[in-house]
């Protein structure tokens, strides 16, 4: 596993504990699980934090129980 990787995973997922539900790491490429009504506020955070200085946002995806 890619020490950097977890290393910001953990950075995000203790700064942002009421944005990130879950994280994990893989095929090298790490993944946020988010709180729906946190999602500004945690792509807010990715961008101005120091540590993460994200500037491109890829994707974003949703999922849809009807049945439930």
């Amino acid at each position: 596993m890619d020490d950097g990787l977890q290393d910001l995973a953990d950075h995000i997922a203790q700064s942002e504990p009421h944005s990130v539900q879950k994280w994990e790491i893989r095929n090298g490429e790490l993944t946020l699980i988010g709180v729906r009504d946190q999602i500004s506020s945690l792509i807010k955070f990715l961008r101005d934090d120091s540590q993460c200085r994200f500037e491109s946002l890829i994707d974003i995806c949703g999922v849809d129980y009807p049945d439930r």
